[in-house]
């Protein structure tokens, strides 16, 4: 499918693997230039030449910890260099530790602060300079716990509401400025690295192997099982594209084969 998006420019933060990976991948396949970004060079330059040579684009690979505010300003300031204005960019980190709220540190809360709420702050922040015009979008990657609480994830239950109400302050601000669509995915369940971690941890903390707490999960989705990556780098893709021009301020636009319980 042509979703209108060959010729755009984008950056995709945490693409080393899953759904950033998948985003890369998907935005790669309808003909975007991708700048593909995470912490380790090793394992991002990997990701960029295997997406480069599945869809014969320029796929360029940059380091950042989106927890280091001079690291995010480098990263911005490549792209620049690099490919000039922004497009599409899609924030998106890496999950906070698992635990309840009495296991986690106060470091553990900073750093996740720093990660997850000041990365999305600071990269859009870093970026706006760049962007303006048709078709410019931010997709803020949440979870499904920006609506609803998760057991054993305090850290997110806490900050992915904030990235949320962050989000829907862009729209309404952004949109005015050239036309710069906000948007966010909020995933469900999906079969990452991240996911087997915290099915490793909740088999651990419960003692129940963790193919029976799969499948647990399972009967709980209507659909009867987790999504692909892909499943979601999909939806983003639509999103960013001409298709959704006129979807905005989704400060939650849930991908979760229709888990969550809440209907506002």
């Amino acid at each position: 499918m042509d979703l209108g998006l060959r010729g755009k420019k984008a950056l995709v933060t945490g693409a080393s693997d899953g759904i950033g990976f998948s985003i890369a991948d998907v935005l790669a396949s309808e003909g975007c230039t991708v700048m593909v970004a995470s912490r380790d060079r090793e394992r991002i330059t990997r990701a960029a030449s295997e997406i480069s040579s599945r869809h014969s684009v320029e796929v360029i690979p940059a380091t950042v910890d989106t927890g280091d505010a001079t690291s995010i300003s480098s990263l911005v300031a490549e792209f620049s260099s690099r490919l000039g204005s922004i497009d599409i960019l899609v924030t998106n980190t890496g999950g906070p530790p698992a635990g309840q709220f009495l296991d986690i540190t106060d470091e553990q809360w900073v750093a996740s602060f720093n990660s997850l709420f000041m990365g999305v702050v600071r990269l859009v922040r870093s970026s706006l300079p760049l962007m303006g015009g048709p078709g410019s979008c931010i997709v803020n990657m949440m979870s499904r716990s920006s609506k609803e609480f998760l057991p054993n994830l305090a850290i997110s239950n806490a900050m992915r509401p904030a990235i949320a109400g962050l989000t829907k302050t862009l729209a309404f601000e952004l949109g005015p400025r050239g036309g710069i669509r906000v948007n966010g995915i909020g995933p469900g369940y999906v079969m990452t690295n991240r996911q087997s971690q915290l099915l490793q941890y909740r088999s651990k903390r419960l003692s129940i192997p963790v193919e029976a707490i799969t499948r647990d999960i399972e009967r709980e989705i209507p659909v009867g099982r987790i999504a692909t990556p892909e499943e979601v780098a999909r939806v983003v893709a639509f999103v960013c594209s001409p298709a959704a021009s006129y979807i905005n301020g989704g400060e939650f636009i849930v991908v979760d084969g229709g888990t969550l319980r809440s209907h506002v």
